[in-house]
Order: C-alpha cells, then structure tokens, then sequence
C-alpha cells in the first residue's frame, strides 16, 4: 500500500487542503493519507490548540475512510521529518511512505536534517505548482525514481492566514470558496481567529527554547514534521 504524510498546521483546514487531499486519493498516488497537524509546541501567529484543529479535520474528512488523522506531533515537542516518517514507517511496515510537499519547497529541502536519508528511504510527492523549480528539482537526479510530480492536482491561492484574517479584520466573504461549511462553522461556533480570541496553546515553546531544553538523546527516538507547511 502506499500512504501519503501530510504535515501542516491546518489553521484551519480549507477546502485547498481537502481538494489536494482528495485529488491524490481518487488519481491514485496513494492508497491513504495521514494528516500530520503541527504540535502544539510549535510557536506561529494565531496558532490554534491541537485539539481545535484536530476537529476542523474530523469534520472535514469524516465521510473519508482513506484519510487518518494523526496525533502524533501532540505527543512528542519534537522536530525533524525524517524522524517522523520513520515512525510511521514502523507502524505501516509492509508499506511504501510518500511525503506530500509543495514544488516551492523543493527549494532549500537540502538544508533539511537528512534530507538525504529521507530521499533514500522514502518517497516525495511534489504538487506542482505555476512556479519554474526544474533548477531545484535537477539537484535531485539521482532520486529521480523515488520523486512523483503531481502535475495533475489543482492548486489556487487560497491560504489559511487569509481565512484568518478575514475573521481577525471582521470582514464578510463566501465562506463556500474557502470551508467545508461543517468546519465553517465549528469556526463561528467557538469564535476563532477574532480580535478577542484568546489562544491558550498548551506547552507552547518557541524553537530557540525548544533547543535550550531537549537534549539530542532525548529527542533521537521520535520527531515531527515541522519543516513544511504547504498551503498554511
């Protein structure tokens, strides 16, 4: 079987996160998907609680067998991709793992931590996206067979930060060109993303203390996937 990673911080999850989602489900890139949502210690502007967003993507995939939806990086403040596919690898061990990135994160993915490794033991599915990266995607030749381009997923403009700057600046839009109307309004419901929303993020560091803190033995044995968000 194949299964797709996906991280983000799907603050909130949009109908651009469900079309890519869906798109290389039904084309047949891969058999599943497991949604990685950022963890909590993740320190960005108007990051919502894990379990908030957790929700939005229940709501938005619950009629969706193929995709999961995982805890993982709630579980374990720390970082690194390859550390992630590797545990997911282990939990899905007879299968082949794809990592689903943007095209304009092929642009310094070798300054990723062992960028290298994941390209030897994992599998990359690039989105393709109105931008020139053959440059970027030459330096990669000699992976050519463990790199998929998905030419064929349609991608907009449409970005979680413009969501949320539509509820913090109070300004009306079609919510149907942006969210699942259950996760609309789930939104509305719970009054997310305004002016006076308090976001209450638990164990919340920003990197620089995430690295004072953590030892390298400590967070060898498990990582999360921080290093993309695509479409956030």
């Amino acid at each position: 079987m194949k299964i797709g990673i996906y991280g983000g911080s799907f603050n909130p999850i949009h109908i651009m996160h469900k079309e890519i989602v869906t798109s290389l489900l039904n084309k047949g890139y891969v058999d599943k998907i497991i949604l990685l949502p950022t963890g909590n210690y993740y320190k960005k502007s108007n990051l919502l609680d894990g379990k908030y967003r957790m929700k939005m993507l229940e709501l938005a995939f619950k009629d969706d067998s193929r995709v999961i939806i995982s805890d993982y990086e709630f579980k374990n403040n720390l970082i690194s991709t390859y550390r992630s596919l590797d545990y997911f690898q282990n939990e899905y061990k007879n299968d082949s793992l794809y990592f689903i990135m943007g095209a304009d994160n092929l642009k310094g993915f070798d300054t990723w931590k062992k960028y290298d490794y994941i390209l030897d033991n994992y599998n990359l599915i690039i989105i393709d996206r109105d931008i020139d990266y053959k440059k970027e995607l030459d330096k990669y030749n000699a992976y050519k067979g463990k790199i998929v381009i998905a030419k064929d997923v349609v991608t907009n403009s449409i970005s979680s930060s413009t969501i949320r700057d539509f509820y913090y600046n109070e300004e009306s839009f079609d919510y149907t060109k942006y969210l699942d109307k259950e996760v609309y309004d789930y939104i509305n419901e719970k009054g997310f993303y305004k002016k006076n929303y308090v976001y209450n993020v638990s164990d919340s560091i920003d990197e620089e203390e995430f690295y004072k803190t953590y030892k390298s033995s400590d967070y060898e044995k498990m990582s999360i996937t921080t290093d993309i968000v695509l479409f956030s």
